[in-house]
């Protein structure tokens, strides 16, 4: 059975976590539906549940997008080319924090792709909680490449 979990912020949805091994949790709502996410698909054995504690960063959002500034190593053809864009990752947190199945939801251009890739597969993430037991997830993350 496919459990999802929507992470939601000020109604609106911000990103899909699922996995194949999690138990049937407490039901969520409807978010997904409302943002026309689901509407596509066979949803007759999709459980939308609640992960207490997602995935994250260790330091959270702020501590990420530091570490992506301080990491990110621009691909130079792009920045002579002038390039710009985010790219959209998803990938695999593991329950010990290894970031594994990265993919290009959202490309930009092949070397700053590659980069990204690089990027996340260099990080180390607290992984999610449901009580006192750690579980994989999948999650769907934006990054940013500026030249400015």
């Amino acid at each position: 059975m496919l459990i999802i979990g929507c992470i939601c912020m000020e109604n609106k949805c911000l990103g899909i976590l699922f996995t194949m091994k999690l138990p049937v949790l407490l039901l969520l709502g409807i978010c997904c539906y409302t943002t026309g996410w689901a509407q596509n698909y066979d949803t007759s054995h999709v459980i939308i549940c609640y992960i207490p504690q997602i995935a994250s960063y260790p330091g959270g959002r702020a501590a990420f997008a530091d570490f992506v500034k301080r990491k990110a190593l621009y691909p130079e053809k792009a920045r002579t080319d002038g390039v710009e864009g985010t790219v959209v990752l998803q990938f695999r947190v593991d329950s010990c924090g290894v970031i594994s199945l990265c993919k290009i939801l959202k490309s930009v251009r092949c070397d700053i792709d590659a980069e990204a890739i690089r990027l996340i597969l260099s990080t180390k993430w607290i992984p999610a909680m449901i009580g006192d037991k750690k579980v994989e997830s999948y999650i769907k993350i934006p990054i940013r490449f500026s030249l400015t």
